[in-house]
């Protein structure tokens, strides 16, 4: 006797519209952002309350962030879309390149590349991806650089199926101080 059958994906199939944004659509991009910080909390439990913030103080602070990269020469957004439903974003800026390593004068750092959980597996990350390094290499970069939150092996696999392999691993914890008075 067979098992029951997975649950279909459900996922949005979308003519999918690439565009460059500026910081007058920053506003739009909070419904994807607090998506991707639900993922993130669902696939890293471990590090859950080294840093507690809602979703709401979360945006805030990415959201000043952002309108402070797109002030910046060369950074840039990225948002995909069906008509007037936004699927996803990337969120990039120009960096310097590793001194102690042989990288490039500048990198492209990917800040954030969000997807809604409906709309992933539908090709918005690699439409996204195409559209952030065509913009790359229009502007002489050569050399791409982000980071994934461990346990977010679906988009390890993802970034490593386009040609990039981990490189640096970041640690998070608390203060020794911290760490005996939760004690």
């Amino acid at each position: 006797m067979l098992g029951a059958l997975p649950k279909p994906r459900a996922f949005i199939v979308a003519v999918v519209n690439i565009v460059k944004a500026g910081p007058e659509r920053v506003d739009e991009l909070e419904l994807l952002w607090k998506a991707l910080q639900k993922h993130h909390s669902a696939v890293m439990p471990h590090v859950a309350g080294l840093v507690p913030r809602d979703l709401d103080e979360s945006w805030r602070l990415r959201r000043e962030k952002y309108l402070t990269l797109l002030a910046e020469p060369n950074s840039f957004a990225m948002i995909a879309q069906d008509g007037g439903h936004l699927l996803g974003y990337a969120m990039v800026r120009l960096a310097a390149g590793s001194i102690g390593y042989v990288t490039s004068a500048t990198v492209g750092d990917v800040e954030t590349l969000s997807v809604l959980p409906e709309a992933r597996g539908a090709g918005i990350g690699t439409a996204l991806m195409d559209a952030v390094e065509a913009q790359l290499s229009s502007l002489g970069v050569r050399e791409i650089r982000l980071g994934v939150v461990a346990g977010n092996d679906d988009a390890i696999r993802f970034y490593e199926r386009r040609g990039l392999q981990p490189f640096a691993v970041t640690l998070l914890g608390p203060v020794a101080d911290s760490r005996q008075r939760r004690r």
